[in-house]
């Protein structure tokens, strides 16, 4: 080549040339020059190159630097790592694999990988990952998942406990103190510490020992004293369920001591109760609540318990009945019905009405209510209507008699007129009066008018209304003077009297309207003043009291009220003056008052054929004109008209025996001229008098025993003047 160039060029043209070749040689010596020195370098380092390729390296193809591949090789990734090289050119690797780094390296060159962000829940670390490229380089990234202690300060033990993370990897500790699980949490996972096995005398309660591990957890274990609580049962005969705090059931079929199976903390409160009594027993828990301080027994008694039951009887609403000032029990009907709590063997039992009934108003009763339980026991509880209205004839009120009627108060006795003042009898001279057993009508006799009229009684104020429904009670002259009503059958029954003889007719009744029976009246002994109906006895029996001939009429009652034949039954030896008389509530029993000779005598019946006399006759006040009996059958009272007078007799039961209760009481209303009624209402608590020349009705309340006590002042019952001569109750 130099000699073609020194042939055709100057010698200043050679040394220029041969300047510029040499100052080619040198930028190629340095990496630069043009590309016709660029292409003689890269002939040059295409054999260097093609020894580098084996070894994984790269260049241009206008024959650049060698450069280097940087990857990672990452193992047991879960989630996500970044990972940079020479700080810088991130990598993001969400899975397991190997992955480039996007930027190579020259090679010579220093490359450096690094984690820039963990994995959530793992760690990941590199292996190997600096140094000079002089190949393609691989570095390890190895990743584990993160986990965490779990680990129990225990303090305050006495003992061992066995404890529990996740329900297993068991835990015994021995002594306080911080004691880690030997299985350790994965990041993220939960745990849950609890106690397995409490030590011998304490409890241990774990605070806040569950969670999810995002680092290493000490929990809380405290330990303190524990007391067991047992119950000492003693007596049982079958199966008690006992309680400690509302929980904790210990069943127990034999008496001994046994222990609740939850003990108490030191300080903590117990309290033993009784949760399911034995069937036939009552168990009671003594001392059995505190505060734990050391282990406790408490008593368990158990004792035969028996049941308290009411039978109840003549019920016509609702009682609430009560035993021991507790344990209500309703009742609405008759039966026998039990209280919910049993008695325990001797313990005591009393039984009251805590409530009476009020619709309709009764009064209920408890016999033999109180004792000492030594079997199941049944009380009688007996429930009898209270008066609601009374009525009262008054015979002379002006201008031709009238009627009365008054309202009672069911609690204390006390009357009220009905309208204010008594009502005029529709005829002249009122008798006598007797109520339907309805409660709907009063028949009154009128003795100057010879018929017996029929009222409507109002259900809610008492008020009395004339109706049209008269019936007459025999021929002119024929002067009715005395009703009286069959409570079973409804028939009513009169008594009249002429001047020789008398009669007793009787009559049906349809809605008020008296209807005479067949071959109504009957001839009767004279002057019949008295009637009592037997509706027990046979097909029942009509007496009447007959003034004037002393006798007292029997008649047998037939079909639709009929009467038989009258049996005339001589009282006293035929020596007497029968005036009022009156029929023992079961019958058997005849009551009979003597107005001239001031007694009272009683006999004994089975039928119409004759009376036998019980005992002798009985002084009493003074022309004893009235008489009623309670409708227990057991007190019998009788009103003296002469001297203003009640005398009181127990009955004896059984025999019909009459026992005076002392003294005759005064009326308040004085002395009389005319007849003087009294009437028991139906409770047997309250006794009314009606006081015939004063106008007034005297109250009294009857005690245990039949003893009667005035109450207020007599009341009023008339419009002027003129006194009552019968009274009557509904």
């Amino acid at each position: 080549m130099m000699s073609i160039l020194s042939r055709h060029l100057s010698l200043a043209s050679v040394r220029a040339l041969a300047l510029a070749v040499c100052t080619s040689l040198i930028v190629a010596a340095c990496g630069g020059g043009s590309d016709n020195n660029n292409a003689s370098s890269s002939s040059s380092s295409s054999s260097s190159s093609s020894s580098s390729s084996s070894s994984g390296g790269s260049s241009s193809s206008s024959g650049g630097a060698v450069t280097y591949t940087i990857s990672a090789a990452v193992g047991g990734l879960t989630g996500t790592v970044v990972l940079q090289d020479n700080g810088g050119n991130n990598l993001t690797v969400t899975t397991s694999g190997t992955f480039p780094f996007t930027t190579k390296i020259a090679s010579g060159a220093a490359y450096a990988v690094t984690v820039l962000t963990q994995p959530a829940t793992q760690t990941c670390a590199v292996a190997a990952g600096t140094g000079m490229a002089s190949a393609n380089v691989t570095v390890t990234v190895t990743c584990t998942t993160n986990q965490y202690t779990i680990s129990a300060a225990v303090g305050g033990l006495v003992g061992t406990v066995v404890l529990q993370d996740n329900g297993g990897n068991n835990l015994t500790v021995a002594a306080s103190g911080t004691v880690p699980f030997t299985t350790k949490i994965n990041s993220g996972g939960a745990y849950a510490v609890t106690v397995l096995t409490q030590p011998a005398t304490q409890i241990c309660a774990v605070t806040a020992g569950s969670g999810t591990a995002h680092a290493n957890v000490t929990v809380t274990v405290t330990c303190v004293t524990q007391y067991t609580i047992s119950a000492a049962v003693g007596g049982l005969v079958g199966t008690v369920v006992l309680q400690d705090n509302g929980g904790n059931n210990l069943t127990v079929t034999t008496s001994g001591t046994f222990p609740f199976t939850t003990r108490i903390a030191a300080g903590g409160a117990y309290a033993v109760t009784v949760l399911t009594q034995p069937a036939a027993q009552l168990c009671a828990v003594t001392a059995g609540s505190g505060v734990a301080s050391a282990n406790v027994t408490v008593t368990v008694t158990c004792t035969n318990q028996y049941v308290i039951s009411a039978a109840v009887s003549g019920l016509n609403g609702t009682v609430v009945l009560q035993n021991n000032a507790g344990n209500n029990l309703t009742v609405t009907t008759n039966g026998t019905f039990p209280f919910t709590t049993k008695i325990a063997s001797g313990s005591p039992y009393a039984v009251t009405v805590f409530t009476q009934p009020t619709a309709p108003a009764q009064l209920c009763t408890v016999a033999a209510g109180s004792g000492t339980a030594s079997a199941n026991t049944t009380v009688s509880v007996t429930c009898k209507n209270v008066g609601k209205f009374l009525f009262v004839v008054n015979g002379a009120d002006a201008p031709q008699g009238s009627i009365a009627a008054f309202t009672i108060a069911p609690l204390t006795g006390v009357i009220t007129l009905v309208g204010g003042a008594p009502v005029g009898s529709t005829d002249s001279g009122p008798s006598d009066i007797a109520l339907d057993p309805t409660g709907a009508y009063a028949y009154v006799t009128d003795f100057n008018a010879i018929n017996v009229d029929t009222y409507d009684i109002a259900p809610v104020t008492g008020a009395l209304s004339a109706t049209a429904n008269t019936a007459s009670t025999g021929a002119a002259g024929s002067n009715p003077y005395t009703v009286a009503v069959d409570p079973t059958a409804g028939y009513v029954f009169v008594g009249s009297s002429t001047a020789t003889t008398g009669t007793v007719g009787a009559y049906t009744s349809l809605l008020g309207a008296l209807t005479p029976a067949l071959a109504s009246p009957y001839t009767d002994g004279n002057n019949p003043v008295g009637l009592a109906v037997d509706p027990v006895t046979g097909t029942g029996l009509v007496f009447a009291a007959n003034e004037f001939d002393s006798t007292v009429g029997c008649f047998a009652i037939g079909a639709g009220g009929a009467l038989g034949a009258v049996s005339s039954l001589s009282i006293l030896g035929g020596t007497g003056n029968p005036y009022a008389i009156a029929v023992a509530p079961a019958g058997g029993f005849l009551y009979v008052t003597d107005s001239v000779n001031n007694n009272v005598t009683a006999y004994s019946y089975t039928d119409c054929t004759a009376l036998t006399l019980i005992g002798s006759a009985i002084t009493v006040g003074t022309a004893p004109e009235g008489i009623a009996i309670d409708p227990t059958g057991s007190y019998l009272y009788v009103a003296n008209s002469g001297d203003g007078t009640v005398s009181a007799f127990t009955i004896t039961s059984g025999t019909g025996a009459l026992t005076s209760l002392g003294a005759a009481t005064a009326t308040g209303g004085g002395a009389s001229t005319t007849q003087t009624a009294l009437v028991v209402d139906p409770s047997s608590q309250y006794l009314y008098v009606a006081n015939g020349d004063a106008g007034t009705v005297t109250l009294f309340t009857i005690a245990a025993g039949g003893v009667i006590t005035i109450v207020g002042a007599p009341v009023t019952s008339v419009n002027t003047i003129g006194g009552p001569s019968a009274i009557a109750i509904e």
